[in-house]
């Protein structure tokens, strides 16, 4: 499974965030997060901020016996 982790900067302060959702492979996550990124830049609320995104795979939670 992984996560899309997004980290915006604007002015002075930043805002981590995610979309989610889980995706079942990285070429979904990649694609979903490609997206993101286009919208996010193309709606940025001061010229000097911007994002940073990245896709992450999540751990597998180890068996409990």
């Amino acid at each position: 499974m992984f996560v899309i982790v997004l980290v915006m900067f604007m002015d002075s302060g930043y805002k981590v965030a995610s979309d989610q959702v889980l995706y079942n492979s990285m070429d979904m996550c990649n694609s979903s997060l490609n997206t993101q990124m286009i919208t996010l830049n193309a709606s940025k609320p001061t010229p000097t901020s911007f994002v940073l995104g990245k896709c992450v795979e999540m751990p597998k939670p180890e068996k409990q016996t």
